[in-house]
This record gives C-alpha cells, structure tokens and sequence, in this order.
C-alpha cells in the first residue's frame, strides 16, 4: 500500500475559495481513481491557517501512475485550482502497519 500525502498553500484569503473548488473538481476526480483504497482531504486548523492536504491511499505505485502519468511523483492540481495556490507539495510513503493490523 503507498501512502500519498499532497499539501498545498494557498493565498491569504483565498482559503474558501480552494475548498470550494477541491470539494467540486478535486475531490471527484482522486473519488474515480481505480485502486484508490481510501482518502482523506482537510482544511487547515490552528497556525496552519493556509495549508490544506489531502491523504491518499493507494494499492499500489502502479495505481498511482495510471492517475499521474509517468512523472507520478509531481502533484494533480485541476487548471482551475491553480490561480489560488502559492505551492504544493506531495510525497509518497511505502505503508508498513496500519489500524488493522
């Protein structure tokens, strides 16, 4: 299982705005993916006030090529997101326990 962890930074104000349009065009899009396992998107809480993420779990690299393409250590931002991010960022974790275990 391979852990996809994408951050990103958006501009002062502009926090609604980015989770509108996650909620509409991002969201959907990672939801349709074939071996997505599971994932989760949050809004920032605390000092963190314009860091959103989205937690990715997949079955395997091989999945998350078939999203990516072959650069699939870069991250997936929707054209129309674009305008409002300062930065992204993603890496990737091979997973080796998890809740179930």
């Amino acid at each position: 299982m391979v852990i996809r962890v994408f951050r990103a930074h958006v501009q002062p104000g502009r926090q609604a705005d980015f989770e509108a349009m996650a909620r509409r065009l991002s969201v959907p899009l990672v939801r349709k993916q074939k071996g997505l396992l599971g994932f989760y998107a949050g809004r920032p809480l605390g000092h963190s006030k314009d860091e959103f993420v989205m937690v990715t779990l997949w079955d395997s690299v091989e999945s998350i090529r078939a999203f990516v393409g072959p650069d699939w250590e870069q991250a997936v931002v929707p054209e129309e997101e674009r305008p409002v991010l300062l930065d992204s960022f993603v890496h990737h974790y091979e997973a080796y326990a998890t809740s179930e275990d």
